[in-house]
């Protein structure tokens, strides 16, 4: 936002690093570190890019994890192909629905390629450790490994997403659908633990735990439509 915000009222020419590390060294002082802080931040980016899409397709609502109606609907109507009318997005809208193997794969590698980032963006914060305040390496990592945890949390409904698309087109895979329900419901648990009045999305919004349980609990009423009736 700074740099951003920078950019429009001031220079458009102004290399956006050097905005970044004005930031950087105003919040966290100027020393050694500040490179290594501004390549963790600048891996932000494509966390973003690889978590809240699937295939370059919007799915979230904002930042918060969507229930399996919201994320379906956009996907279904909101999709890239539906904007451009060009075949090739429809084909990638149409494998996201309809997706076999190397589609599923292909999702879960996405956000595995973001996981790695984070990881690496841990690391720079790591080698910025000595360098700077003890509070602000205390903040910054653990802004940077809670990212992680939010990342792992899409990558868990994601596979669960691609997983139960699958079954609707093949109506197989009922038993992976029942572990990728656990993994997600297993998540939940463990993010409301770690993190409790900080479980939130990448906005700062919503309840990760709240979010990613209803969903497994969409997935679950629509593998089994007894369920509701079984919960009373």
């Amino acid at each position: 936002v700074y740099t951003f915000s920078r950019m429009i009222y001031e220079d458009l020419n102004v290399d956006p690093d050097d905005l970044r590390m004005e930031w950087i060294e105003a919040k966290f002082g100027k020393n050694k570190g500040s490179r290594h802080i501004l390549s963790a931040y600048k891996r932000t980016l494509d966390i973003l890019k690889k978590t809240l899409f699937i295939n370059k397709e919007w799915f979230v609502n904002h930042s918060m994890i969507p229930s399996y109606k919201y994320a379906n609907k956009h996907i279904e109507k909101n999709s890239i192909g539906e904007w451009t009318g060009r075949p090739a997005d429809k084909k990638r809208t149409e494998d996201i629905l309809s997706p076999d193997k190397e589609m599923i794969d292909i999702v879960i590698r996405e956000k595995d390629e973001a996981i790695a980032l984070c990881d690496k963006a841990i690391k720079d914060i790591n080698n910025a450790k000595k360098h700077i305040r003890s509070e602000d390496y205390e903040e910054l990592i653990f802004q940077f490994a809670r990212l992680k945890d939010v990342v792992i949390a899409f990558k868990h409904y994601c596979n669960l997403l691609m997983l139960y698309y699958n079954f609707k087109k093949t109506n197989k895979g009922k038993d992976d659908i029942t572990a990728a329900i656990n993994s997600v419901n297993g998540h939940a648990k463990y993010m409301k633990e770690k993190y409790g009045d900080r479980n939130y999305d990448l906005g700062k919004k919503g309840n990760i735990s709240k979010e990613l349980k209803l969903f497994a609990g969409d997935i679950k009423d629509m593998l089994d439509p007894s369920y509701k009736k079984k919960k009373k």
